[in-house]
């Protein structure tokens, strides 16, 4: 008879659990009972006999599913420091150092677009960011999660990669820091691909192109191909944008010709709001223009009053 073995774990699982859960001393060991048990039946000429399925030699510590017991607190009332009004307490700076440092290899990503179960975002990762070695996942709330490499080398790949897109949509991402706040998108950014449609002949080379790009984001790099004389429908640039800024639906360029209106396009953005000119929601879910609107009313309304 063969015995099978699941080695299905949480990939998700953290920290660094994935590989430790279950290994192949423990697969060998489950193996090696439950044969024995077979072998005894056998040797047991139909005699009746009552048999314990074996037990797994894998600590419950080490397993993602089990449910922890509660950690037991004894926080002396000396230990609680106020600040000089009373009105808020003081922690201890080296342990917010300490924390901090251990997220120093750390970037925060937030996902634009629709919201995708936390599994599936952590598979997507896994899967586009192989090269970069294993990485700790953490979900955050409100479409953040928390990603932990083992070395800041391998975060400043993924950082300095992509672009990166979950689900066909785009992902911001920035180092982690003490001052990253869940319910703010200052200081995230994405590399992403831009369009120049028909920009104009006499501009087509690195510096021009580039020098356009960088009233957009910070330009990184070009696409190879767009120098082949059979096509040059639209110039096209690899520029890293602020998803905290508004983003130009185009740039004035002075040319030998005159000043002219170069258009950008932003690939695989499939949320941005052309009121505000930002990413992360539509027209119709704009808080910007609900606020316009609004004062616009108020406006109607105390002239008609008048």
């Amino acid at each position: 008879m063969k015995i099978f073995v699941n080695r299905f774990v949480n990939l998700n699982a953290i920290p660094g659990l994935c590989r430790i859960v279950i290994n192949e001393d423990s697969h060998m060991s489950i193996n090696n009972n439950v044969h024995s048990v077979i072998k005894n039946l056998n040797r047991l000429d139909g005699d009746k006999v009552s048999v314990e399925n074996p037990k797994l030699n894998v600590s419950d510590s080490l397993n993602p599913w089990k449910k922890k017991l509660h950690i037991k607190l004894d926080l002396k009332e000396d230990e609680v420091t106020l600040s000089d009004d009373g009105k808020a307490v003081k922690l201890k700076e080296e342990l917010e150092v300490a924390n901090a440092k251990r997220l120093s290899k750390s970037l925060v990503i937030k996902m634009f677009g629709k919201e995708v179960p936390s599994h599936i975002v952590a598979w997507e990762l896994r899967k586009q960011w192989k090269d970069f070695g294993q990485f700790y996942f953490t979900t955050l709330g409100k479409g953040w999660f928390l990603c932990s490499f083992s070395s800041k080398e391998m975060m400043e790949g993924v950082l300095s990669g992509g672009p990166w897109f979950i689900n066909e949509h785009i992902i911001g991402m920035e180092k982690w820091s003490p001052k990253f706040n869940s319910s703010s998108t200052n200081r995230l950014s994405s590399p992403i691909w831009v369009r120049m449609p028909h920009l104009p002949l006499q501009c087509w080379n690195e510096k021009s192109i580039a020098c356009i790009a960088s009233r957009i984001g910070k330009p990184i790099m070009l696409d190879g191909n767009m120098f082949h004389w059979g096509r040059r429908e639209f110039a096209r640039v690899w520029v890293r944008i602020q998803l905290d800024q508004p983003l130009p639906l185009g740039v004035w360029v002075d040319s030998i010709c005159g000043r002219f209106f170069q258009q950008v396009e932003y690939e695989k953005i499939s949320n941005f709001c052309f009121d505000c000119r930002k990413v992360g929601h539509k027209e119709k879910d704009c808080l910007h223009m609900t606020t316009v609107l609004k004062n616009v009313e108020d406006n109607q309304g105390s002239n008609i009053a008048m």
